[in-house]
């Protein structure tokens, strides 16, 4: 979770907002490994979206992004978005991003990567 803090505060010193999601387990990782919560995350400009809020304007490919980053990705998530199975908003994003086009970047959180993972990063590329 120290690559999304770090991620985060590289974005905003460089004057850029985001739009965020933190899954369940995100937030969990995130208490543990940074003594953080999501709201903390959020600076000026920044957007905190529900990860069940499948209507959320970042789930649609009429809202304008430069494209989307997740991190950490665990191989669950690469596997879903690889499948096409939108439980949450942040795997509809990734299918959003994909399907315009637009640049998707993983940030892989397991090694060493089994053969399913590596065909599901295939697809993905």
């Amino acid at each position: 979770m120290t690559y999304a803090v770090r991620f985060l505060e590289t974005l905003h010193a460089a004057g850029r907002s985001a739009e965020i999601v933190v899954t369940p387990t995100g937030a969990r990782c995130l208490s543990e490994e940074c003594g953080l919560a999501p709201r903390d995350l959020v600076e000026k400009g920044d957007i905190l979206h529900d990860p069940r809020d499948l209507g959320a304007a970042i789930a649609s490919g009429a809202h304008p992004t430069l494209g989307m980053v997740v991190i950490p990705a665990t191989m669950g998530t690469c596997g879903r978005i690889a499948a096409g199975i939108g439980e949450d908003l942040v795997i509809r994003a990734a299918e959003v991003t994909i399907k315009e086009k637009r640049s998707l970047v993983l940030v892989l959180r397991e090694t060493p990567l089994t053969a399913i993972a590596l065909e599901n990063l295939l697809t993905l590329a």
